[in-house]
């Protein structure tokens, strides 16, 4: 019965938001922004971030332009600072490529996924 439910629900939300296409959107892009602040937080597993930024090294370029077009028609002429400061956020759900960049290093993440195993694993060790 629940899974119905759930389902229901899940349907009615896909629909209004094929019909509301601007809403659809910034709901992207805000979705995009939270991951971005979860993963700078450090309160997504390892594993998913990395999943996640591996499909971003194809898709970063889609959700910026995303980004500016609705950031652009939203707020006008402000959104010359906002639209860097916005870019510059969702760096940290991606991979850097340089050292002076912001964003997830490979390295790091595969530390930190050991550290999560650790944690996760502790009371059966």
């Amino acid at each position: 019965m629940e899974g119905r439910a759930h389902g229901g629900i899940r349907k009615e939300l896909q629909n209004w938001l094929i019909y509301h296409d601007g809403i659809r959107r910034r709901c992207l892009i805000l979705i995009d922004l939270l991951w971005a602040e979860g993963v700078r937080l450090g309160d997504i597993c390892p594993s998913d971030i990395k999943n996640a930024a591996k499909a971003k090294i194809y898709t970063a370029k889609k959700i910026n332009d995303r980004l500016s077009i609705e950031t652009r028609k939203v707020n006008n002429s402000i959104c010359l600072i906002r639209i860097p400061k916005l870019k510059y956020h969702l760096k940290h759900s991606q991979y850097r490529k340089g050292f002076w960049e912001n964003g997830i290093d490979e390295v790091e993440l595969s530390e930190l996924e050991k550290k999560w195993e650790d944690m996760l694993l502790r009371d059966y060790r």
